[in-house]
């Protein structure tokens, strides 16, 4: 997903992986793709603390996002529902996928209750992707 982004003119994306052998792998791959200045693969998951300097007395803030994927089964999306959705700026974009279709309204439901709102919904054979955006 980082590297298809990058292809398509995404010009910085932050790619998260809480298994050390996929990270090692991505990275793998986009040093191969040459795309080493525009991605960044890191070990981690939401919610994700940058590794910035910050003045003394205040605590780093979570970096935000214009749109943010997520290729995970439904009870993880559920789990990260939260997170996910205050990883997105205003008016930002969140793909989920990864949804078996019996899974999709309980995980619909926990995205809208954690301020989103379904804009689409996308099939392919018992598989289901939604497509929300953060509410304002």
């Amino acid at each position: 997903q980082a590297l298809a982004a990058a292809k398509l003119g995404v010009k910085r994306v932050l790619a998260l992986d809480n298994d050390p052998i996929a990270v090692k792998v991505a990275r793998a791959n986009v040093r191969a793709n040459q795309l080493s200045r525009r991605i960044s693969v890191r070990l981690g998951s939401l919610p994700f603390r940058a590794d910035t300097a910050h003045r003394r007395g205040t605590r780093p803030r979570a970096p935000t996002f214009d749109m943010v994927v997520a290729n995970i089964i439904a009870s993880v999306i559920q789990e990260l529902a939260h997170p996910l959705i205050a990883a997105l700026k205003p008016s930002g974009i969140l793909i989920a996928g990864g949804i078996i279709a019996e899974k999709l309204d309980g995980v619909k439901i926990t995205l809208e209750d954690a301020g989103s709102a379904i804009s689409e919904v996308l099939s392919e054979g018992d598989w289901r992707t939604i497509v929300a955006k953060r509410r304002e």
